[in-house]
């Protein structure tokens, strides 16, 4: 089963987020394209409550006891603040993980580029808010092991034109805003963190604000629209060039002498997919394995690419740890598995691959035969 893909708004204060994400599922629910919402923080549960309590200090009517424990939200460390919005999300992961491995698709209401604005916008100077940016990333994605977005919509609303808003709508709702909303600094900060983060990212961004005047404010519907279009242009395209996610695995530490094959193997599997591992097939990759980086985070890094893959496609001819170890972790997450095994007389492939009932296994001569194996087998996939 095709898994589900994540559309996540982003957007500043008062951009109209939880307005903007119902009218969207519900839509395309409408529309026969099958999607769940998940908004975040999720103050209703202990987590989040830790965020909106003790962080933010919000007043929900079913809390207890004081809120607001660091007084001045904006001060305390961007790092440290990062932790209880990232715990809160991966409270959530089976629930996300559910939801796309059943082939909805999934509405976020905020996710882990909220942490990269509001954290990241605490620092002024621009490289270090950069290094901010990568960390929340590798806390959230590679050690929390969140899934990524596949489509990120921005929603600008200018911070002049959101006080107002608040202003507006508190007077109405009697809504007390939080420590960030009452923070007109950290407004600025985060949207100017926002507009950062739309350019390096390249988010699709939506002005909800046609002239930068109240006046020229766009109506809950007209950026419906908008956000409606964007959407429905990705899953025109992707129903027609929707790829795999291929993780291919070859040997590295245990010998680089297919690195060839490897090289050839990859070129040809991106004719059927995005292979997620180009890497293994570089030349300049040695015995010694990838520089500047940790066994900890190849380990936690390979994991996630694992979890985003659809399909794992391995070269075992040289004997490896580390795939067999990638094999293992793929059957055990429903993913199928193609092994490839050079013709060897003289030297028998594991009867744990080659007995496996899960795994493809198929012997090779050259590589004229190798593309002729690939070719068949997503021949097969697409049926």
């Amino acid at each position: 089963m095709k898994k589900g893909k994540i559309i996540l708004i982003e957007g500043t204060d008062s951009s109209g987020k939880k307005t903007q994400t119902s009218l969207l599922m519900v839509r395309l629910n409408q529309e026969g394209i099958p999607c769940k919402l998940i908004s975040f923080p999720r103050y209703h549960t202990p987590t989040g409550r830790v965020v909106g309590q003790s962080y933010l200090g919000k007043e929900k009517e079913y809390w207890t006891g004081e809120s607001g424990w660091f007084l001045d939200a904006d001060s305390l460390d961007p790092k440290i603040a990062s932790l209880y919005y990232a715990a809160d999300r991966r409270a959530t992961i089976k629930d996300i993980l559910k939801i796309i491995n059943s082939g909805q698709n999934l509405i976020l209401d905020r996710y882990y580029p909220s942490n990269m604005a509001h954290q990241g916008g605490k620092i002024e100077n621009s490289n270090e808010r950069k290094e901010v940016f990568e960390w929340i990333k590798k806390l959230e994605l590679d050690l929390l092991e969140l899934p990524k977005e596949d489509i990120t919509i921005f929603l600008h609303m200018p911070t002049n034109i959101a006080v107002k808003l608040r202003e507006k709508r508190g007077g109405i709702t009697n809504e007390i805003a939080d420590a960030h909303e009452e923070n007109i600094e950290h407004l600025k900060r985060a949207e100017e963190t926002y507009i950062q983060l739309a350019e390096i990212y390249n988010w699709h961004k939506i002005e909800c604000v046609s002239d930068k005047t109240f006046e020229s404010l766009k109506s809950p519907g007209e950026i419906h629209e908008e956000v409606y279009n964007i959407v429905k242009n990705y899953f025109q395209n992707t129903s027609t060039t929707d790829k795999k996610n291929i993780y291919f695995a070859g040997s590295i530490r245990g010998g680089r002498e297919d690195a060839e094959i490897y090289f050839e193997i990859i070129n040809h599997l991106k004719n059927y997919g995005n292979v997620l591992t180009e890497h293994i097939g570089d030349a300049n990759l040695s015995q010694k394995g990838e520089q500047n980086i940790t066994d900890t985070e190849i380990h936690d890094r390979d994991i996630r690419l694992i979890n985003n893959s659809d399909i794992l496609v391995a070269e075992v001819s040289n004997p490896s740890l580390g795939v067999g170890y990638e094999i293992a972790y793929a059957l055990k997450n429903n993913k199928k598995v193609l092994c490839l095994y050079k013709n060897n007389l003289d030297k028998k492939l594991s009867a744990m691959i080659q007995g496996s009932k899960s795994i493809i296994t198929k012997t090779y001569f050259n590589l004229e035969d190798i593309k002729n194996i690939i070719t068949e087998f997503f021949n097969q996939e697409q049926k």
